[in-house]
């Protein structure tokens, strides 16, 4: 591997990290936005933290591995692509059209 793909695939690992780690402790700072739009107390918004919490703390050991055999590079490549599928299917969710209307 070169010194430029190298840093290129450096660069494509950082912001994959980035993306999935914010997706993941987003919450935590959007508690009272929650709160307030879901009509739900705090302890049920944060619910949301607690449970988000417990699914990476018992999941990615599991999936880790359940996916040992699978070449690193590419899983990372389908989990984010996964991650985008989902992310476009909950924009194109009816419910979201006033998220839509505001970009």
């Amino acid at each position: 591997m070169t010194g430029h793909s190298a840093r290129r695939a450096l660069w494509a690992l950082l912001f994959g990290n980035l993306v999935i780690g914010t997706g993941v402790l987003l919450p935590a700072g959007l508690l009272t936005a929650l709160m307030a739009d879901l009509t739900v107390p705090a302890g049920t918004a944060g619910l949301l933290v607690t449970v988000g919490g417990l699914v990476v703390g018992f999941g990615a050991p599991l999936l880790a591995g359940l996916t040992s055999k699978i070449d690193r590079r590419l899983l990372l490549a389908l989990a984010l692509g996964l991650y985008v599928v989902g992310h476009v299917r909950c924009l194109s969710n009816k419910l979201s059209a006033d998220f839509m209307r505001r970009l």
